[in-house]
């Protein structure tokens, strides 16, 4: 009975350490993804222009747009649209994405009023 207790206890040592080694390996090939190709967290706090982060594209603010205060980055701000005429207009954006047949957009989104009729992209 001790016997095959014992040999119970080392197989299931031997798989643990089995599926440690699997781990450890997949974790020294993981990789970073790339930088973005472009990208904004308007943090400048002031002023007409949103300077990119990652890119070239700048943009300028239009409309009801207003620098806040709220922080979701972590990097100084971010811009408060008025939710009828606000803006940020990126001339330089459309070369961007001239010829891509795939990319991916990711947004933070504060809205102070929810319902059916809100929107948030005009293309």
């Amino acid at each position: 009975m001790i016997k095959k207790l014992m040999t119970a206890r080392r197989f299931i040592a031997a798989g643990v350490m089995t599926a440690f080694m699997f781990v450890g390996i997949a974790s020294l090939n993981a990789q970073a993804p790339p930088a973005p190709d472009n990208g904004w967290i308007f943090s400048e706090q002031g002023g007409e222009t949103a300077g990119a982060t990652f890119g070239d594209a700048g943009g300028t603010l239009s409309g009801g747009v207003e620098w806040s205060t709220e922080d979701p980055f972590g990097a100084g701000g971010s811009v408060s649209f008025d939710g009828s005429d606000g803006t940020v207009v990126m001339e330089d954006l459309a070369e961007a994405f001239n010829d891509l047949s795939n990319f991916s957009l990711s947004i933070w989104i504060k809205a102070n009023d929810t319902g059916i009729d809100k929107g948030f992209w005009e293309a």
